[in-house]
């Protein structure tokens, strides 16, 4: 039980960071007075008649219709509502959403899949043609699911805000720890650690320096073969350059980020100019003449990545990557790779992989002026975020969760609201739910919520690395987010602060275009000078070739899109 109060200390010091600042209730949001139109069940007669058109992305051999999926029969079985969907996918759905709404045929709702990636900017435009509709005035805090995330994250007043100070989002939230913190993370093989340093990790860049060195001279792995070990690899150069940069600066990416555009003072800087930013890429060119980077980093895919980290053969000793559920898979070896934080540069210190905290939350569905009720929307938005229609939307009740043991508690300590049946996220039946296409509010209480199932073994395994532990926490349910939770804790302390970051711009159409085209260019540039400067195709110890890097940057757009953000700066 002490073990799981520490759970509960990392999850309440987690939504503080995360939850601070803004109006406690949303600061744009109409304040309750009227009253919903919609209070009960089911909303509309079902009869055919009452009909919500909704351009929704989707994944290979899915569909929403209600003939092909079942959670859209139970939606309008007990709503009586009926949805047309326009099925797009994911590769498409930013460029056919422009060419529908630049056409005017487009339905009553767009629904890019939590946010949009991409898309989100082109947001800004469309509302100031009046093809997205502000919700402010449709009593949104009547509705209690959405009264609640508007509650305890008021961060969503600036996610969900344009410039004219009114909400044209649906609210998403995704509150989880690691998500924050994942973008250019490390992790390390832990059996090498436990077995020879006594769970001694290296601490700073010296130390990761001989540590990466032994592993390139020593049979680590013990299979005779003292060639075939891989001190580091990565799955994209940014990732290992964010990495190393945070050693030296407070080096920003992730999420809405760019990479390396970010505030000081409340100026907008290119930090991928820096001279931190330069020591990180020697420090890189110095582990690549030494043979310690695996020389394919530069040019394989994430699948060919993740086949040689999850082999069985042993032979990556650390690794740099994003999301950490890009490397789960059926087989053991994943839970004996450790998250370790950017080590300490010669300033003694370091900055965690953090993104902004406002980052767990973002805009969901986008109400368009075709939609004849638009009150009716927001409450099957509110309804799908209600329980247990969350969780049975959000994946298959009996297959990936099912209820809770009768008094069993949640990783945060409080009574547990579901159990999960498998330990991995796997394959689920098409056709069957919605994912994170429905109302998807993963608030903390559903996230931490999960049952808890010996997490005092996880614990164990953590800090003690204990073999005889691994099976019996690889078959746990409880390992992926338990464990999450407490590798992430360190991070806390090293947090890079939100004035840092910048938050999504709400650009006109003519700067975003502009901004869109000079990154189109400038990013894949940027891509490439790391693995030059890395490899010694360009030497990064020789000043001309280091301000022919900062010319080429200029010439690309480089200033001229940070002075584009400037102007459109949102605080």
């Amino acid at each position: 039980m002490k073990r799981i109060l520490c759970l509960i200390l990392a999850v309440l010091v987690t939504g503080m960071l995360f939850a601070g600042g803004g109006q406690v209730g949303g600061g744009t949001a109409a304040p309750a007075s009227v009253g919903r139109k919609y209070p009960s069940l089911p909303f509309v007669q079902n009869d055919g008649n009452t009909r919500i058109s909704m351009m929704i992305l989707t994944s290979a051999g899915s569909s929403y219709d209600y003939d092909d999926n079942s959670y859209t029969r139970e939606i309008t079985d007990t709503t009586g509502v009926h949805f047309d969907f326009t099925h797009v996918p994911s590769t498409d759905f930013g460029t056919r959403a422009n060419l529908l709404l630049a056409a005017g045929d487009y339905p009553d709702v767009i629904n890019p899949h939590a946010g949009g990636g991409s898309w989100v900017p082109d947001i800004a435009y469309w509302a100031s043609e009046g093809v997205f509709i502000p919700l402010d005035d449709y009593n949104l805090l009547e509705y209690p699911v959405i009264a609640k995330v508007f509650h305890d994250y008021p961060a969503l007043n600036l996610t969900l805000g344009l410039p004219d100070g009114k909400i044209y989002g649906l609210p998403v939230v995704d509150d989880a720890i690691w998500s924050t913190y994942q973008f250019g993370r490390a992790n390390i093989y832990m059996p090498w650690i436990r077995d020879h340093r006594q769970m001694t990790m290296p601490q700073n860049l010296d130390e990761l320096l001989q540590y990466l060195r032994w592993i390139r001279d020593t049979d680590v792995n013990g299979n005779g073969d003292r060639n075939d070990e891989v001190p580091l690899a990565f799955s994209r150069p940014q990732y290992a350059a964010r990495y190393f940069a945070n050693s030296f600066m407070p080096f920003v990416m992730g999420g809405d980020s760019q990479f390396g555009l970010a505030q000081e003072n409340g100026r907008v800087v290119e930090q991928y100019r820096a001279n931190e930013y330069r020591e990180a890429l020697k420090y890189m060119a110095n582990l690549y003449r030494e043979g310690l980077i695996k020389q394919d980093a530069f040019t394989w895919s994430t699948d060919q990545y993740r086949a040689l980290v999850l082999s069985q053969d042993n032979v990556v000793g650390m690794h740099i990557h994003g999301y950490t559920h890009d490397l789960i898979n059926s087989a053991e070896r994943w839970v004996e790779y450790f998250i370790i934080q950017p080590m300490n540069g010669p300033s003694g210190r370091h900055w965690s992989t953090n993104r902004g905290s406002w980052g767990i939350t973002r805009p969901g569905w986008y109400v368009t002026d075709k939609s004849k009720d638009p009150e009716l929307v927001i409450a099957i938005y509110d309804y799908l975020g209600s329980d247990p229609l969350f969780l049975g939307g959000w994946h298959n009740k009996g297959i990936e969760w099912d209820d809770p043991t009768p008094g069993a508690l949640g990783l945060n300590g409080l009574p547990s609201l579901y159990s999960r049946l498998r330990p991995l996220p796997g394959t689920q039946p098409p056709n069957r739910f919605w994912g994170q296409r429905g109302a998807f509010l993963m608030y903390a209480d559903r996230r931490y919520g999960e049952q808890a199932e010996e997490v005092e073994i996880i614990t164990e395994w953590i800090r003690t690395g204990n073999p005889a532990l691994r099976t019996r926490v690889w078959q746990n349910p409880s390992y992926l987010l338990s464990s999450l939770i407490q590798m992430s804790q360190s991070h806390l302390e090293y947090t890079i602060p939100d004035s840092t970051f910048i938050l999504t711009p709400s650009f006109n159409d003519a700067d975003q275009r502009r901004a869109a085209d000079i990154s189109a260019v400038i990013n894949p540039y940027i891509d490439r000078s790391i693995a030059e400067f890395t490899t010694g195709v360009r030497d990064i110890n020789n000043d001309a070739a280091w301000n022919a890097y900062l010319a080429d940057l200029t010439r690309l757009g480089g200033e001229e899109r940070a002075a584009i953000y400037q102007r459109n700066l949102r605080n």
